[in-house]
């Protein structure tokens, strides 16, 4: 009986020494502590001024999926330092507003070279181009000047497809009647020039034979200068033709 409670006495002495010699269990995969110790800085600048980007934004992704890890921002100098990142490939944006974006890419941190220094990065000045801006002015359609009045026939819309009576039917000191006869101040005595020359129709009968497509516009002139031979005359009326238009073909040279 002694023998035996010395023998087992020895069996559990020998498990005891046996398992306090066992290593422990190795960490489940996933649980490891990722290390957090890489850092990247820089300086941010204008690339035209040279000046530093104050506040200029910096968004560091990684590398395998494009997932945005942290970012940070630049300070009065233009500088900025982000820290706390684990061991990896990474690219950085750096942007501001009214400045296009640049890209770095390729920025890598290992254990031998836990801190990466980018230097300078520049941004442009964004530009955008934008399509040609035509300023139109509209005239209106009778000028008055010292001398005369002037009706721009290209604003006068009811004047389309008519001929130089229609043009004045509506026009202050002009009276045109059911037939189309024109009178000026109450006469149906005055003279009628294209640009500047006398016709060979005479009244009414020239307006008549006037498109109002291939007039420029119309000037009447009550009061005539010394160039014109104003006895027993109302006035003149003055027909501005359009240049290089093609009216037809009319009696009138």
């Amino acid at each position: 009986m002694k023998n035996l409670l010395i023998l087992l006495f020895l069996i559990l002495s020998t498990a005891g020494v046996v398992f306090s010699q066992v290593p422990p269990a190795a960490p489940a995969a996933g649980m490891s502590a990722v290390q957090k110790n890489g850092k990247i800085k820089g300086k941010i600048i204008d690339a035209d001024s040279k000046t530093p980007m104050e506040y200029a934004n910096v968004a560091i992704y990684r590398k395998l999926d494009s997932k945005l890890v942290t970012g940070g921002m630049a300070n009065g100098a233009g500088e900025f330092e982000i820290g706390e990142l684990p061991m990896g490939a990474y690219y950085v944006e750096a942007n501001f507003i009214g400045f296009e974006k640049t890209t770095v890419a390729d920025v890598k941190i290992i254990p031998n070279a836990t801190t990466v220094d980018m230097g300078t990065i520049e941004l442009e000045v964004s530009r955008q181009q934008i399509g040609a801006v035509e300023v139109v002015a509209e005239r209106n359609r009778i000028e008055y000047k010292i001398d005369k009045k002037v009706i721009n026939v290209t604003n006068d819309i009811n004047a389309a497809g008519g001929t130089a009576v229609t043009v004045l039917e509506n026009t202050p000191s002009v009276e045109v009647d059911i037939d189309g006869n024109v009178s000026l101040r109450g006469s149906s005595s005055f003279t009628v020039l294209i640009d500047g020359r006398p016709s060979v129709l005479s009244g009414s009968d020239a307006l008549r034979q006037i498109p109002s497509s291939a007039i420029q516009n119309i000037e009447i002139i009550t009061n005539p200068s010394v160039k014109y031979d104003p006895d027993g005359m109302a006035g003149i009326i003055n027909i501005v033709m359009k240049k290089n238009i093609l009216s037809g073909f009319n009696g009138i040279k």
